[in-house]
């Protein structure tokens, strides 16, 4: 998923096109979407998880990167796209309208340093 956000033109992330590309790779699942609150999306990024909390509740995205020295406030490019992606698909399965993602709080987490050896 996210190599296609990536390659991905920001024109071409509009609801419709996310929706009929990325729907398809969704997990189903056995409660009604309407009840999901937070969704969680662990990326890997050259040998690097990470991990993005997309509460949905309260307006939230909260990144968690053990990677150290990385404590960033606002998000990046890339950061913005997949976020835009995750939302666009939160709002079409769970029915209701469009979340804005500028009314979104973005937070980086203080976590341990993680060392890849």
């Amino acid at each position: 998923m996210q190599e296609m956000i990536i390659c991905s033109q920001e024109k071409h992330l509009v609801r419709e096109t996310v929706i009929g590309r990325f729907e398809p790779h969704l997990y189903p699942m056995d409660i009604p979407y309407g009840n999901v609150n937070e969704v969680f999306l662990p990326v890997l990024i050259k040998n690097h998880w990470t991990l993005y909390v997309y509460d949905l509740h309260n307006k939230i995205i909260q990144l968690l990167d053990s990677w150290p020295g990385r404590r960033k406030t606002t998000m990046i490019r890339i950061q913005k796209k997949l976020a835009k992606v995750v939302l666009f698909l939160a709002a079409h399965k769970k029915e209701v309208p469009d979340y804005d993602l500028r009314t979104f709080n973005f937070l980086t987490l203080d976590v341990p340093p993680q060392p890849n050896e």
